[in-house]
C-alpha cells in the first residue's frame, strides 16, 4: 500500500491565504457617522432647557410616563431630520389637513405622520390642564384614583415636616448636635464617641442612633 505524498509547503500557505482578513470600515464612513451623531446631539441640547411648547421642553410632571415616552420618541425621530421651526410647520400643516377632513398631508412624509400626530395629541392633553388631561388619558376612575394618591402623598409630606421640620431646620439641628459633641470632647477628651453620643442624645431628647447618623467622631474631623 503506497503512502500518500506529503503536502507541499506552498499548499499549506495557499490554505492560510484563503482566510479573508477582517475588513475595517473606511475612516471617511466613521467620520461621517460621528458627524451625524454630533449634529443630532447638538440639536437635542436645547430641548430640555426650553419651556414646553409642544416641540421643545419637557411635558409637565403630571403627564404619565407612557405618554412622555411617546412624546420623546416622536420628537427624537423628527429632530434627526428637521429643525424645531420645520417641525412646527409640519404640525401646522397637519392640523390644517385634519380640519379639512383629509387623511394625508402633502408637506408631511407619510412615514412621519404618526410622529407629528403624537406631538399634536400630547400638546392638546397638556393644554387641557392636569385634571381634564388625566381624565382623558386615564379615564374617570383611574384619574380619580391618581388624584387621591397624590393628596395622600402630599399629606404625608406635610405631616413629616410638621414632626421633623423642614430640610433647612433639620440641617441646623444636626449642626447643633455636632457642636455639642465637639464641646463635650474638648472638656472630656477621655470619653469615647459612644459616650458622647449617649450624653448628647439625652440633651436633645432623641435616640442615640439619630446622633450617630448625623454627627462624626471629633477625632476624625
Amino acid at each position: 500500500m503506497k503512502k500518500s505524498p506529503p503536502l507541499a509547503k506552498n499548499a499549506r500557505k495557499s490554505k492560510r491565504s484563503t482566510v479573508k482578513p477582517k475588513t475595517k470600515k473606511p475612516k471617511a464612513v466613521l467620520r461621517g457617522t460621528a458627524k451625524v451623531v454630533k449634529g443630532t446631539l447638538k440639536k437635542m441640547k436645547p430641548l430640555k432647557a426650553s419651556e414646553y411648547d409642544g416641540v421643545l421642553g419637557m411635558p409637565p410632571s403630571w403627564v404619565p410616563e407612557p405618554e412622555k415616552r411617546r412624546f420623546f420618541a416622536a420628537r427624537i425621530a423628527l429632530i434627526e431630520t428637521f429643525s424645531d421651526k420645520e417641525i412646527r410647520k409640519l404640525i401646522a400643516s397637519r392640523k390644517r389637513t385634519q380640519r379639512k377632513g383629509f387623511t394625508q398631508t402633502l408637506l408631511v412624509p407619510p412615514e412621519l405622520e404618526d410622529k407629528v400626530d403624537t406631538l399634536i395629541d400630547i400638546k392638546k392633553l397638556v393644554d387641557l390642564g392636569e385634571e381634564k388631561g388625566l381624565k382623558q388619558i386615564l379615564g374617570e376612575e383611574r384619574s380619580a384614583h391618581q388624584s387621591r394618591g397624590k393628596k395622600v402623598l402630599n399629606s404625608a409630606k406635610k405631616g413629616h415636616v410638621a414632626t421633623h421640620g423642614t430640610e433647612q431646620e433639620k440641617k441646623e439641628r444636626w449642626a447643633k448636635m455636632q457642636t455639642e459633641i465637639n464641646k463635650l470632647h474638648n472638656k472630656k477628651p477621655h470619653l469615647t464617641y459612644t459616650s458622647l453620643i449617649e450624653i448628647t442624645a439625652k440633651k436633645f431628647s432623641v435616640k442615640p442612633k439619630t446622633i450617630q447618623r448625623h454627627t462624626t467622631h471629633p477625632h476624625k474631623k
